[in-house]
């Protein structure tokens, strides 16, 4: 795929938790949801093939970024690992202008004050032809109890402006 990288390989350092190793740009609204339980396998089997994660890249990038996607919140989710190695596959994932939908019996738990203001925000998308795609919903529990309470925190946010 790469000539003359020897191993036909890109070799990528992926350096912060801002760093993103797939962008998935829709230009219509995708129905068929990704499932945040295949976050991370789907990722590596997919990009192994042409790509090498360097070792010393951080351990808190981006899997992929999407936008017009659904997601599908299909495991429970503790909102308060969002570093390290134990981080959720929530924190891998990025959905901008999207459908999220937490599915029935999941969990989505944390306390964080430091980390996150919202746990599941979107917005619509200024070309948007109708307001039918960006779609937050709550099938399973969301309990987010910060420590400190203040008024800009929530749980779920939709504009559809």
């Amino acid at each position: 795929m790469f000539a003359g990288s020897g191993t036909n390989k890109i070799k990528l350092k992926l350096s912060d938790k801002d760093s993103t190793l797939f962008v998935l740009d829709n230009t219509t609204p995708n129905v068929n949801p990704i499932k945040i339980s295949e976050v991370g396998a789907n990722t590596a089997t997919v990009f192994r093939k042409f790509c090498e994660i360097d070792k010393a890249s951080s351990q808190n990038y981006k899997a992929y970024k999407a936008t017009k996607a659904t997601l599908s919140i299909d495991e429970d989710v503790d909102l308060d690992n969002h570093s390290g190695s134990a981080i959720s596959k929530y924190y891998r994932v990025d959905f901008l202008n999207s459908a999220v939908t937490v599915e029935t019996g999941k969990k989505m738990v944390g306390t964080d004050a430091a980390h996150i203001t919202e746990v599941i925000a979107q917005a619509n998308y200024a070309d948007a032809k109708d307001y039918n795609h960006v779609k937050v919903t709550n099938n399973g529990t969301i309990e987010f109890s910060k420590k400190k309470w203040n008024w800009n925190s929530c749980r779920l946010w939709a504009s559809y402006k």
